[in-house]
């Protein structure tokens, strides 16, 4: 028994000693192929040598630097800038009466409203509108009519003219021009 187990050390042993010694002779290879006398060592050296025996050139000078003004920044007084400009506008004086009483073709969007006809009736036209209630309305020149303070202003066989007073994105009425012309 021990005679095996002695047998098996030395192969153990065996097999240390041979990875251990081809190990040595591989690094030894490495070693002597890097020792080896190159000719890219030498040109290495030589550029080395050449630079060193250059003139050195003089270098500029930094500029100078001067320091920046610093500005204290207050924005207590001002408007943000974040929030639109208010625009202050001028009252042009153009504005609808809205104290005066509804006229009943004023409840209905101009958009909803048909002109249907006209009729003369002791010298004065008429036209005929036809409301989304789908109830005919009887109005003339001078009569309110739309949901925007529109005006009739003229009468014809075809179509009516209207003028209508909407306020515009800075709160001033204008004036629009619109018309309704007849449905056959």
């Amino acid at each position: 028994m021990q005679v095996i187990e002695t047998t098996k050390n030395k192969i153990e042993n065996f097999k240390f000693s041979r990875i251990f010694l081809s190990l040595c002779l591989v690094s030894m290879c490495c070693m002597l192929t890097s020792c080896g006398g190159d000719n890219r060592t030498q040109n290495t050296q030589k550029f080395i040598e050449k630079v060193k025996h250059r003139p050195s050139q003089k270098i500029e000078a930094l500029p100078e630097v001067t320091p920046t003004k610093t500005v204290k920044y207050s924005s207590q007084n001002m408007r943000s800038p974040f929030k639109p400009e208010e625009k202050t506008v001028q009252n042009n004086g153009l504005s609808p009466d809205i104290q005066r009483p509804k006229e009943e073709l004023e409840a209905f969007p101009l958009d909803s409203l048909r002109m249907v006809g006209t009729i003369t009736q002791n010298n004065k036209e008429w036209v005929l509108i036809l409301a989304s209630d789908k109830a005919i309305y009887k109005a003339t020149i001078g009569s309110h009519i739309g949901q925007n303070y529109g005006r009739i202003v003229n009468i014809s066989k075809d179509k009516i003219d209207i003028v209508e007073t909407i306020p515009d994105s800075l709160g001033q009425w204008k004036e629009r021009e619109t018309s309704l012309t007849l449905v056959e």
